[in-house]
């Protein structure tokens, strides 16, 4: 079974994460000869307290997404927002490992204005649910095994 470890960083679960077009646009504009945007390295969260994972608007920008796919309400701590949601592609990379990252090809994210500092990713339970997370307290260690 893949695994992913890393220590528990001051500012909470954090891993680097990959961040393309969803796998069905990035073969499209290949096969049609289109340039398309590369994929770049983010710094991510963990966030259990979030149903959805959320990305930066500079995420949004680089990957040149410019209409949502969908716009709707959500609840969150300070009441109900209006949020745009994109499809992208999500991999969480493991630097001892980086040829074996879990991968989600085509992921629903919300774009967020404000998120912690250095932090371009929050990934959500969506996320969470395709794999098992465990956080070792003790050893100040979280894992993710797919």
């Amino acid at each position: 079974m893949p695994n992913i470890s890393h220590f528990i960083a001051p500012d909470g679960l954090i891993c680097v994460v990959r961040i393309g077009l969803k796998a069905e646009d990035f073969v499209k504009l290949e096969a049609s000869g289109l340039p398309y945007p590369a994929s770049f390295l983010c710094r991510a969260l963990i966030d259990t307290g979030s149903d959805i994972t959320s990305v930066s608007s500079s995420v949004i920008q680089r990957l040149g997404l410019i209409e949502p796919w969908h716009s709707t309400s959500t609840h969150t701590a300070s009441g109900p927002t209006e949020v745009d949601l994109f499809q992208i592609s999500l991999s969480i990379l493991d630097e001892r490992e980086p040829t074996l990252p879990l991968t989600i090809p085509t992921l629903l994210v919300m774009r967020l204005f404000a998120l912690p500092a250095n932090i371009d990713v929050l990934i959500g339970l969506d996320v969470i649910r395709t794999c098992r997370l465990v956080v070792d307290g003790p050893a100040n260690a979280f894992s993710l095994d797919w």
